[in-house]
């Protein structure tokens, strides 16, 4: 006895590929814009290409990018220097060959302070690791410390700042660049908020007051962006909640039932909100 293959109706959906010209199109509009704001972010490509209407604000759109702004470098349509990542870095040990090629090395790269004599201390703050590449040269060119939260920043990495800070003879001046967003403005304001005192125990006590309002705030903007938001407040208040212990299960309980009332356990599985969560508590692999 022998059975027929199965067989399969054809997909409903009908997808359309984009015409060898439209392709030619996007890719000289991705290389206006590199060209004159590089370096760039892929994602910051993105987003200007969807302000401009080259792609549409999807998944869909961003991997049209990223696919686009890779095939342009392998041709050598577009350098690959005009691209940063700073997410990806060598650590390595500096090394020399003899005490002589280290003093002729000391000697090229003495810089003087541009500060020293100043009447005032500045430095920069950077919600977004990514941006980093983008904004060190423009830092370093005048000796300006570049300070990289990646979203909240940390009771320690605040501590530690604010402790330099306050051995300084000058007015300090601290500029917060971020996503202007309520998540970011939040942010700049929590840099604010805990450089009042560089004690530490009283910089943890206005933090552990503050998860409140974090997990309040949380509610809101993942309720806005789903997924991708959910992430960064798992990141932000379960670094919180590490530093502050006694209130862990409160965030668990909370960021639970934030991914709850915005449908992402039925929507993403609940293996992967539970990933998330861990990581922000410090769990992740």
């Amino acid at each position: 006895m022998t059975t027929s293959p199965a067989t399969y109706e054809a997909s409903p959906i009908k997808r359309v590929r984009a015409t060898k010209a439209e392709v030619n199109e996007r890719r000289s509009a991705l290389y206006d814009i590199v060209a004159a704001m590089k370096p760039m972010t892929v994602r910051q490509v993105f987003y200007q290409a969807t302000v401009r209407n080259v792609v549409e604000k999807t998944e869909a759109g961003y991997t049209k990018v990223q696919t686009d702004l890779v095939q342009m470098r392998r041709t050598g349509e577009l350098p690959y220097s005009w691209l940063a990542d700073n997410t990806r870095w060598q650590r390595r040990p500096r090394t020399f060959d003899g005490i002589e090629q280290a003093l002729e090395d000391t000697a090229r790269l003495y810089r003087k302070s541009l500060w020293a004599d100043a009447n005032c201390y500045v430095e920069i703050w950077l919600e977004k690791d990514a941006l980093a590449g983008v904004i060190l040269p423009v830092t370093s060119m005048y000796d300006v410390p570049l300070m990289v939260a990646r979203g909240y920043a940390s009771l320690s990495f605040l501590h530690s700042s604010a402790e330099q800070i306050g051995e300084l003879k000058v007015p300090t001046y601290i500029y917060h660049l971020g996503d202007f967003d309520p998540s970011g403005v939040d942010a700049g304001r929590k840099i604010e908020q805990t450089f009042v005192t560089v004690d530490l125990g009283a910089a943890a006590a206005i933090e552990s007051d503050d998860i409140t309002a974090a997990m309040r705030d949380a509610q809101r903007n993942v309720a806005i962006a789903k997924l991708s938001q959910f992430e960064t407040e798992c990141l932000t208040l379960g670094g919180m909640a590490q530093r502050n212990p006694r209130r862990k299960q409160e965030v668990v309980d909370c960021l639970y039932g934030i991914a709850t009332a915005n449908n992402l356990l039925s929507d993403h599985g609940g293996a992967l909100i539970e990933d998330l969560i861990a990581a922000g508590l410090g769990f992740g692999a």
